[in-house]
Parts: C-alpha cells; sequence; structure tokens
C-alpha cells in the first residue's frame, strides 16, 4: 500500500507497528522475548499449507502477532506459557477489549477472545454460546507448538518431541486438520531453523508481505489508546495515569500557543510516554514501602524504552522523541533520590521515592539537542508532574511525587517560564502568592 497523499492522514507500515507492539510486550520479561513473532510466523506457515488466501494468512499473522496482548503482567504471560491453561480468560478477555477499540484490528477481538478454546471433536466450534472463528483454532496451535520451545535445547532435537505432543492433541484438542499442516511443515528441518531464527520477523515479512494502512485523526487516537492501557491497567494505581497526563498535557501545549495540528500530537505523546514502563515489574509499580537504588534503577530506564519502542512506527518520531524525554527548568536543579533507609509517610511509600520520573533537570537517558522539539517533551513532562497530584498509592501518585513546586521555581525562586513558541511570546504568568 502507498503512503497516505492526504495530510489528515498517517500512513502506518504494519510490520513495524507489530515490530513496536511485540517489542513493549517483550518487556515483560525475557522468557517473553519474541513469542509474538514465533506465533505469527507458525500461523502464516500453518495458513499457507492449509491453502488459505493472502488476505486468511494476513489475519492469521495480525492475530498471531498480537494474541497475548491482554497479558499485562507477567504472571498472567507466564501463566499462558503452561501447556494447560488454567484460566485463561485472565488474559484473553483483557487482549480481546484491547483490540476492539481500534477499528483496524477489531475483527481480530473474537479470534483472541476464543484462541484457549480446545476443538473437542467439533465442539469447539462455539463457546459460552458465542461462535469460535476457526482462526482461534489456529492460533491456538501455533501457541502450543511455541510454548513449547526450550532454548537452552538444540531446536532440532526437540522437534520429535514436539510433533508428538500436538499429534496427541488431534480430536480432542485440536483441529486435526490443522494438525496435519503442522505435521507437513514439521517434517522440513528449515522451518525449524527459521522458527527460532532472531530474525524470523524478517522471515516472515519478505515472505507475506502485509502493508500499511492510512489512518485518520480518530484512528490514531484510538492506536495510541489501545496502547496507553496496555501501560496503565497493569496496576490499578496506574489506571489514568497517562490519559490525565494527555489532558493536562493538552491544556498546557494550548496555553502554550502551539500549532493547531500539535495538541493531537502532544496527547499522544501524554498518552504513550509510560509505554517503556512494561520494563518495570509490577511488584515494584505496587511496593507498599520505600523503593531502593535497585528499584530506581529500573523504573529510570523506561524513558529510553519508551522513544525506542515509538520510534520504530511511522509517523511517531516526533512523538517518540516527547515521550521518552523529561521536562527541563531554569537552573537544572538535581531532585534527590530518597536515600536509603528513608521514613514511610504512612500512606506505604516514601514522599519523594517516584520524582526522578519527572524529572526537571533534563536527567533522561536520552539528550535532546533540538529546541523545536524539545517543547513538546516539556508539555508532556510538565503533564506528568501536575497530573501526579495527591491520591491512591502508586509510583505515580502525588503521595510519592511529593512537592514539585520548589523544582518548577528555579534556584532563585521564581517559578520557571512555560516553554516558548517561535514567534510568540511567553505565556504570562500569575504573581507568586496568588495561587
Amino acid at each position: 500500500m502507498e503512503a497516505a497523499t492526504d495530510p489528515q492522514l498517517t500512513h502506518i507500515e504494519l510490520y513495524p507497528l507489530l515490530a513496536s507492539i511485540t517489542a513493549a510486550t517483550d518487556l515483560i520479561s525475557r522468557v517473553l522475548v519474541d513469542h509474538h513473532h514465533k506465533v505469527a510466523f507458525l500461523a502464516a506457515t500453518l495458513g499457507q499449507a492449509l491453502g488459505w488466501d493472502e488476505q486468511s494468512r494476513r489475519r492469521a499473522t495480525l492475530a498471531g502477532a498480537v494474541h497475548d496482548i491482554g497479558g499485562l503482567s507477567l504472571k498472567t504471560r507466564l501463566e499462558s506459557f503452561e501447556f494447560e491453561v488454567i484460566n485463561p480468560d485472565r488474559h484473553t478477555l483483557p487482549g480481546s477489549s484491547l483490540l476492539a477499540g481500534f477499528a483496524p484490528f477489531a475483527d481480530l477481538a473474537r479470534i483472541i477472545r476464543f484462541h484457549h478454546v480446545p476443538w473437542l471433536a467439533g465442539r469447539g466450534v462455539e463457546e459460552r454460546g458465542e461462535e469460535v472463528p476457526l482462526l482461534s483454532h489456529l492460533i491456538h496451535l501455533a501457541d502450543r507448538v511455541a510454548v513449547q520451545l526450550t532454548p537452552e535445547r538444540e531446536i532440532l532435537s526437540q522437534k520429535g518431541e514436539i510433533i508428538e505432543v500436538i499429534t496427541a492433541g488431534a480430536g480432542e484438542r485440536f483441529v486435526p486438520e490443522f494438525v496435519e499442516a503442522f505435521r507437513e511443515v514439521a517434517s522440513r528441518e528449515a522451518f525449524w531453523l527459521d522458527l527460532i531464527s532472531p530474525t524470523v520477523g524478517a522471515i516472515l515479512q519478505e515472505r507475506l508481505p502485509l502493508g500499511g494502512m492510512d489512518l485518520g485523526r480518530g484512528d490514531l487516537m484510538a492506536l495510541a489508546e489501545m496502547l496507553r492501557r496496555v501501560i496503565d491497567f497493569r496496576s490499578r494505581f496506574t489506571a489514568t495515569h497517562s490519559s490525565g497526563v494527555a489532558a493536562v498535557a493538552c491544556a498546557l501545549a494550548e496555553r502554550a500557543g502551539f500549532e493547531q495540528q500539535r495538541p493531537d500530537r502532544v496527547r499522544m505523546a501524554g498518552l504513550l510516554h509510560d509505554i517503556g514502563k512494561l520494563v518495570v515489574p509490577a511488584e515494584i509499580l505496587e511496593k507498599h514501602h520505600a523503593l531502593d537504588q535497585d528499584d530506581f534503577a529500573v523504573i529510570f530506564k523506561h524513558p529510553y524504552y519508551s522513544r525506542a519502542i515509538l520510534r520504530g512506527i511511522e509517523g511517531f518520531a516526533e512523538i517518540s522523541v516527547w515521550g521518552g524525554a523529561a521536562p527541563r527548568t531554569a537552573g537544572r536543579q538535581r531532585l534527590p533520590l530518597p536515600q536509603e533507609g528513608g521514613g514511610d509517610t504512612g500512606r506505604g511509600a516514601h514522599p519523594r521515592r517516584c520524582r526522578h520520573l519527572y524529572r526537571l533537570d533534563g536527567g533522561s537517558p536520552l539528550p535532546l539537542r533540538h529546541q523545536r522539539r524539545r517543547h513538546g517533551a516539556d508539555h508532556a513532562g510538565y503533564g506528568g508532574i501536575f497530573q501526579a497530584r495527591p491520591g491512591p498509592r502508586g509510583p505515580d501518585s502525588g503521595a510519592l511525587l511529593g512537592d514539585q513546586r520548589p523544582a518548577l521555581r528555579g534556584p532563585d525562586g521564581g517559578r520557571s517560564q512555560p516553554p516558548p513558541v517561535s514567534g510568540r511570546e511567553p505565556v504570562a504568568r500569575r504573581p507568586h502568592g496568588n495561587r
């Protein structure tokens, strides 16, 4: 598909988008790296062996690439790696809900919802009174093949055992026709070597090009919202954080006189600024006492990963810079980390434990050298500061952030100035005492 010529549309290639989604979910654990790529490759390969048309294979590939998007915690994702998944609803229901809100992927929602339903000699065409798509059963088989792979062992020494397990499940667990297709492709050594290759995503892209899609403003926002929910829904304490940051950042951008189209970009940066936080274990997000230096070392990595994930999506280059940055203030003062053994506030957390998430000294791992890009990062970052108001416990809670007003004033005690926009005067400030 050619890039959109309509300036109101943004062209996004599907493989880079899927790679970014996979990279984000893979941050939850190294154990999960490339699982989505492997399942997508298996689904596409099985679809070809079954003689499916290109459109069906394309849908199978897309479904395989996002099938576990609802696994929002390490525990849930690791549970899905068990061959016998006890409670698949823990990740299939959230995954289906996430995809249903983004129109271009909405038709995948039902596939993901039922991708752990067994065949049961044909009774698996229905689950709880709802029709189960045939593609769900294909993803089920592909997923169960992928979870049996053991990186510590030579792949060609594992293939016989995997084939035996899948064959034994024909009829009861898996569609017999799909099992036969698997046995056919599994007889080729190259299939197994491709499957575990570090470049399996590139191999799939070469064999089955997916093209791209042209998204209008509404669809772009829906995409950002889908990814935002992946970030924030990992913990009840962060469920509205990114949407709050986006709202405040947009208000600041409008007040600062950003060009008409930029508030949309600022909003998306606010929604996605924490996507790299998937690298932070839920145990840290919900810790009941003061964070230690190792915890902070983990948390401080997330702007780097936010930028790395977003810059892979065509059209998101500027958003990746804003979302992966920290705001500035006059004087570049440094906010101290909590002292080791710091006390408890009585709300279950040290009052300064998360100041560094929105450090006002430019303390992001990613230095910014272009002022024009810097302004958007400032609006997103200040939005993070203001949104982190006193509230429920969590890493972005005001109870943990502490009073940011001194940091916003600068070393001379005066308030820092909102970033100016080229060609416009800075916004007038209210008197120091008028709050």
